[in-house]
C-alpha cells in the first residue's frame, strides 16, 4: 500500500518523488493561483514545504504571509496548500513512473470521516455500492498515468471544474492522491 496521505505529502514521499518535485518546482508559475500574485514568493515557499518536508499547517502561514503582503483575504490559502501540494504530488509520482514504463495508477485516500465530492466517487473510486443500507467503498479505479497529468494540470483554468474526468486533486478540497498499482 502506498502511504502518503493528502495532508502528509511532503512529510511522506520518498526522496525520488521529492526530487522529481522538486525539478518540476524549477519552471512552474502556479497557474491555477489567481489570488497570489508574488508567483516567485509562492514558488519559494513550496521548494521549502518539500525540501525540508514541512506540514501542511506550516505552508499554510507561509502562504498567509505572502497573502498578507499582497492585502489579500486568507479564505483560500487552505485550497492552495492542499490542492497545489497534491498537484505537486501527481506531477512527481507520475512522471516518476512514467520514467519506470509504469502508465497506470491509482488512488490512495485520506478521507476518514470527510465527505467525498461526487466527481471523486466517479472519476477516482468508481461509484460507492450500497449492500444492506450500508454505502461501501468500491475498488479505486484504475487510471492511466498521462491522462491523469493533463487533467491535473489544464491548459484553460476553467478546466480544473470539470467532472467528467479523472484528476488529482479532483476537486478543491480533494484528499486523494495518486499512488502506484499494487504488484
Amino acid at each position: 500500500m502506498y502511504n502518503v496521505q493528502a495532508e502528509l505529502i511532503a512529510i511522506q514521499i520518498d526522496d525520488e518523488v521529492k526530487n522529481r518535485i522538486l525539478d518540476f518546482l524549477k519552471t512552474y508559475d502556479f497557474p491555477y493561483v489567481k489570488s497570489i500574485k508574488n508567483k516567485p514568493a509562492l514558488r519559494e515557499i513550496f521548494v521549502e514545504h518539500f525540501e525540508n518536508r514541512h506540514n501542511l499547517k506550516w505552508l499554510k502561514n507561509e502562504i498567509n504571509a505572502v497573502a498578507r503582503r499582497e492585502d489579500l483575504s486568507p479564505a483560500d490559502l487552505e485550497t492552495i496548500a492542499l490542492s497545489e501540494t497534491n498537484r505537486l504530488h501527481t506531477q512527481g509520482l507520475g512522471s516518476l513512473l512514467l520514467s519506470k514504463g509504469i502508465k497506470k495508477c491509482t488512488t490512495e485516500n485520506s478521507y476518514g470521516t470527510r465527505a467525498m465530492c461526487e466527481s471523486c466517487w466517479k472519476n477516482l473510486e468508481g461509484e460507492p455500492r450500497v449492500i444492506n443500507d450500508i454505502t461501501v467503498k468500491s475498488k479505486p479505479k484504475i487510471l492511466d498515468i498521462e491522462q491523469v497529468i493533463k487533467n491535473s494540470f489544464p491548459t484553460c483554468y476553467g478546466d480544473l471544474m470539470r467532472t467528467d474526468v479523472p484528476m488529482i486533486p479532483q476537486c478543491p478540497n480533494c484528499f486523494h492522491t495518486m499512488a502506484p498499482l499494487e504488484e
